[in-house]
């Protein structure tokens, strides 16, 4: 049932009242506060460098087999010393293959080692002497060879094969003995010098024309070299004359 709105006369009372007014209190708005956001530490990652490497490709040796050879001297070879040593030329030949590099023994005691040019002159002393070549890939021995060479001074009373490979004058020549050259006085023969300035006066006889002598020498030389030159001879040492003259020259019967 719904309820029946009456009026109701209200009196207000006339006798003064105090009235409190309250007044609000006005609300601060709070200053807002911002909170920084922490950004992420990006993980570090591999970037492609600015400046581009360029890499040189290093050569790989030849994995193949290796054949060397010495081919000078030859095995068993009998060297000529000279002034108590000899200047022996040692050559290796790479049949096939490609070492990196080829160390040369004497007598088991290292030497050298040959890389580009595989020749070299060794010192030996007389006697005999093993000559031994290691072939190199890297550190490992891929190949080897061996000979053994005898070495003597010369001697009195025997003869040396020689190749002539020059004329000087009439009387010196030089020759070859296993790839050592010799210059040789030889004996029983003395010409004049081929220029004026080298003659002496009166060292033939009684000549004293500078120039005359000079002729004769040019002569003699011309003589030597239609005879001789680029011959093969056969040369021998006179105790009696010694090995060496004045000038440092071998003497020898040619």
């Amino acid at each position: 049932m719904t309820p029946t709105l009456t009026e109701t006369t209200c009196i207000i009372p006339t006798t003064t009242t105090n009235v409190i007014i309250v007044t609000p209190i006005p609300t601060l708005t709070p200053t807002p506060v911002i909170t920084p956001i922490s950004t992420p530490t990006p993980t570090p990652t591999e970037t492609t460098p600015l400046v581009e490497e360029t890499l040189i490709p290093i050569p790989t040796p030849t994995s193949g087999p290796v054949d060397i050879e010495i081919t000078s001297p030859k095995n068993g070879e009998k060297i000529i010393a000279s002034d108590n040593t000899a200047s022996v030329l040692l050559k290796v030949d790479v049949l096939s293959g490609n070492p990196d590099k080829v160390k040369v023994y004497v007598d088991d005691q290292y030497v050298k080692t040959l890389t580009i040019f595989l020749w070299s002159y060794l010192s030996l002393t007389p006697g005999n002497h093993t000559i031994k070549v290691l072939a190199y890939i890297g550190d490992n021995v891929v190949d080897t060879d061996e000979i053994t060479v005898e070495v003597e001074g010369f001697v009195f009373g025997k003869k040396y094969e020689a190749k002539v490979v020059e004329v000087i004058d009439g009387d010196t020549i030089d020759v070859m003995i296993n790839d050592n050259t010799y210059r040789i006085r030889l004996l029983g023969i003395d010409c004049p010098e081929t220029s004026p300035e080298e003659n002496k006066p009166y060292e033939y006889d009684d000549i004293t024309n500078l120039e005359y002598l000079a002729e004769w020498g040019l002569k003699a030389k011309e003589f030597t070299k239609k005879v001789l030159d680029h011959g093969t001879v056969y040369i021998e040492f006179d105790e009696l004359a010694g090995l060496k003259g004045y000038y440092g020259r071998y003497l020898a019967y040619v």
